[in-house]
């Protein structure tokens, strides 16, 4: 069997596009009745896939506008995330710079009170003389101060500025939750 003859076996207005072209008179039908009629059941076929093709292509765009809608979404909630997570990191930053200027600071007072006693108590024999461990502890206080500022040049004020940034380090890692 033809394709030609299951498609106007098989095809429903066949009949009816047969009985319109020959006006339900047999005489009508010629050779070219059975083309016409085949061309028209092509014509409709195509017609109707083109359809059905332009329906599921507008319900693709409509599904690819929703997407592309989620993902600009998406991205601005993104761009909101980072922003936050930037502004956290320099609000916790601050946090951490200020604590550690306020310990490094006192360290450093508590440091030069200390020295400042030690000095005062070499000079002052009567309260050294109460306590050997006192007088020997000022005085390797004072020597070891004194050999490291010789050696390695340090000073105090070097001293705190280092804690500052040691302190500062600790505090932002403790508060991102990184020790």
């Amino acid at each position: 069997m033809s394709e030609r003859y299951l498609l106007l076996r098989s095809y429903r207005g066949a009949l009816d596009a047969l009985e319109e072209k020959t006006f339900g008179d047999i005489n009508n039908f010629t050779d070219q009745t059975a083309e016409e009629i085949l061309q028209e059941i092509k014509d409709e076929i195509h017609g109707q896939a083109v359809e059905m093709f332009e329906m599921e292509k507008e319900q693709l765009v409509t599904k690819l506008d929703g997407y592309e809608r989620n993902i600009h979404e998406l991205e601005k909630k993104n761009d909101i995330s980072e922003q936050e997570i930037r502004s956290t990191h320099s609000n916790l930053d601050k946090i951490s710079n200020n604590v550690a200027t306020v310990l490094s600071s006192l360290i450093y007072v508590l440091l030069i009170f200390v020295i400042a006693i030690g000095t005062w108590a070499q000079f002052k024999s009567s309260f050294l003389e109460q306590s050997i461990y006192l007088r020997v502890g000022s005085i390797l206080l004072t020597l070891i101060l004194g050999a490291l500022s010789v050696y390695s040049g340090f000073n105090i004020k070097n001293t705190r500025f280092k804690t500052k940034e040691y302190i500062r380090n600790n505090v932002y890692n403790f508060l991102t939750g990184k020790r």
